[in-house]
């Protein structure tokens, strides 16, 4: 008999050695054992090549091929293969989490030793992406069901909540509506950089075309700025 901690309520209970599932004497939940112990095999490995890379000075992070790089790189190849051993199996929410962030932390370094595809470390990345925007939205849901009355609904939800994606929003589609207004000017207006931008390139004139170019980067540029300014400000409690 070996002992095992079960990974929903923390309830430590003993398991043979060769039994494959069993269920929680606590909580019941029906626990993969081959996935678990693959789990924490991936998890060990991990914390063990995390602790060679930082050991290594910055200086000699640079170069790739130090022992202690090799080193922390097998741990991480033995972490990544039972970390994909423990995903086919159903692996509990903080467990799944973690799992994820070690997957795209490790898929990461491969990629600067082309020991994996670009395709498979995005796949990482944007699967911790959407795993960051589950918590998120939980959060939130947390935060709504703490809320009472409409009021209190619309400003501390619809708004404050909302702030930073409206900004992030704009950061994107203030450079964006200058581009727009240009290609309407030049199409069919009878003034603006558009029409100037058109002019220039009907007669082959490309100092002014150039120009207008030139004022049309600098104003979507003072867009950005001036909207990153005003984040930071309204958004001081964001961090």
């Amino acid at each position: 008999m070996i002992p095992f901690t079960c990974p929903y309520c923390e309830t430590e209970f003993e398991i043979a050695e060769d039994q494959v599932y069993c269920n929680c004497v606590k909580c019941g939940h029906r626990l993969d054992l081959e996935s678990q112990f693959a789990y924490l095999r991936g998890l060990d490995a991990f914390t063990e090549g995390q602790d060679l890379i930082q050991a290594v000075s910055p200086r000699q992070r640079r170069r790739l091929t130090n022992a202690q790089d090799r080193q922390a790189m097998r741990m991480f190849m033995e972490a990544y293969t039972a970390l994909q051993v423990a995903f086919r199996q159903e692996l509990e929410a903080g467990q799944r989490a973690l799992g994820i962030e070690m997957m795209s932390s490790m898929a990461g370094e491969f990629m600067k030793r082309n020991m994996v595809s670009t395709v498979e470390a995005s796949y990482w990345n944007t699967l911790l992406v959407e795993a960051n925007a589950h918590s998120e939205y939980d959060r939130i849901k947390g935060r709504l069901a703490n809320l009472h009355g409409p009021l209190a609904f619309l400003i501390h939800l619809r708004l404050w909540l909302a702030l930073p994606y409206f900004f992030a929003a704009l950061r994107v589609t203030a450079p964006l509506s200058l581009v727009g207004a240009v290609i309407a000017e030049w199409t069919g207006a009878s003034s603006g950089l558009g029409r100037i931008m058109w002019l220039a390139y009907s007669n082959l004139n490309l100092p002014p075309m150039f120009a207008a170019v030139f004022l049309l980067s600098l104003s979507g540029m003072s867009a950005y700025t001036v909207i990153v300014w005003l984040e930071k400000c309204v958004l001081r409690w964001n961090g």
